[in-house]
């Protein structure tokens, strides 16, 4: 049987000013965080890969990386792990959690905009 996946270490979740919910998540090795938006049954982007042509558009810190359904619920994320994110990249400063809770916003507006048809 496969292992469901679920969030590694969740530090935050919360409904955005769209009405989508977020989640902030940390990653357990290298401690990044993760910044996460879910999309419902009707949205173009649901059960879309994180680089199908649906989501072409979407600007978030380093690109989609991620879209997969989480306990029944499609989730479309990215990480600030990459090599310009900071502290172990080439630069000294990391994504703060207040960061890339603002990032989730930006995320979510661009997916409720998307599913009205604004993009």
């Amino acid at each position: 049987m496969t292992k469901q996946w679920t969030f590694p270490h969740p530090v935050k979740s919360w409904t955005t000013g769209t009405g989508l919910k977020a989640l902030i998540a940390k990653n357990s090795h290298l401690g990044f965080y993760l910044g996460y938006v879910s999309v419902g049954k009707s949205h173009p982007a649901y059960g879309k890969d994180y680089n199908d042509d649906v989501l072409r558009e979407i600007q978030v810190h380093g690109g989609l990386t991620f879209a997969n359904k989480v306990e029944g619920v499609w989730w479309l994320g990215f990480d600030c792990g990459h090599g310009y994110s900071g502290p172990l990249g080439l630069t000294s400063k990391g994504w703060t959690r207040d960061e890339v809770e603002q990032e989730c916003e930006s995320l979510a507006k661009q997916l409720a905009a998307m599913e009205k048809g604004e993009e």
